[in-house]
């Protein structure tokens, strides 16, 4: 059995054999996505067909932005709207459902163009010559990292577990690591971007009516929608959904408690 002291020094010695003088890792391999090629292709649609005027090659004319969302329109080329999530159902398994069922619901509410991506595929925000491009792009399994969008105006709002709030209760699957690890690599870009990127903390943010409410109105607020948007959106569907979303989460958190 080992010691506090031991215990301690055994941390310390770890430490210092992985990191260097510099006191960082000296190189760090992400964990591969299941599923998920290990450099994820992004497909951007002609620049002229995100401008509202004819495009190039595969470009369209696009539909001008609702004015209940995004106030008088948009000048210029408007940003690309994303939505993520890492296999958020792992742990809560109608995850999926709640933030696909209120996104398809703001989309058709906001005359946006939404598309999901499926689990494999490349990012793909080009479509045919007669459609417009994509303005919001929603991916429950995302692997993309952000620095690939570094040069591409948009805006990303990712859902991920606090990993410091999911307690015991969490590791009973055994797939907390391979859920949460890379999850916690994007959060990390995330947070290195915050003029484009904001997190959502499921299990912090939206862990009551109130918390589930209140992340709407942030990823809301982050995408550029207008405060009396935001509003209508929450009156109209987000406020129905709010009392099952917490009834689901604590009953999934009351099966995890058991066993």
């Amino acid at each position: 059995m080992l010691t506090a002291g031991g215990l301690t020094t055994q941390v310390l010695v770890t430490a210092c054999r992985a990191t260097g003088p510099t006191h960082h890792l000296p190189g760090w391999t992400p964990p591969r996505i299941a599923n998920e090629p290990a450099t994820p292709q992004l497909q951007l649609a002609a620049r002229g067909a995100r401008r509202g005027g004819q495009g190039g090659a595969g470009g369209s004319a696009r539909p001008r932005r609702s004015p209940r969302c995004f106030g008088n329109g948009t000048s210029g080329e408007a940003p690309l709207l994303m939505v993520g999530a890492f296999s958020a159902e792992m742990v809560l398994p109608r995850f999926n459902y709640f933030l696909l069922e209120v996104w398809r619901a703001i989309c058709r509410h906001c005359a946006l163009v939404c598309m999901m991506r499926r689990e494999g595929a490349p990012y793909s925000l080009a479509r045919g010559a007669a459609e417009p491009p994509v303005d919001l792009l929603i991916d429950p399994h995302w692997s993309l990292p952000l620095e690939r969008l570094d040069g591409v105006g948009h805006r990303l709002v990712f859902y991920a577990w606090d990993p410091g709030k999911m307690g015991r209760m969490f590791h009973h699957a055994g797939n907390m690591l391979e859920m949460v690890g890379p999850a916690e690599r994007t959060v990390a870009q995330a947070l290195r971007r915050p003029a484009t990127a904001a997190v959502v903390q499921i299990n912090k943010e939206m862990r009551s009516s109130g918390g589930f409410v209140y992340s709407w109105r942030k990823a809301l607020g982050h995408l550029g929608m207008s405060k009396p948007a935001v509003q209508g959106i929450v009156q109209a569907h987000i406020m129905r959904f709010a009392a099952n979303w917490t009834a689901h989460l604590s009953a999934t958190t009351a099966l995890h408690k058991s066993g």
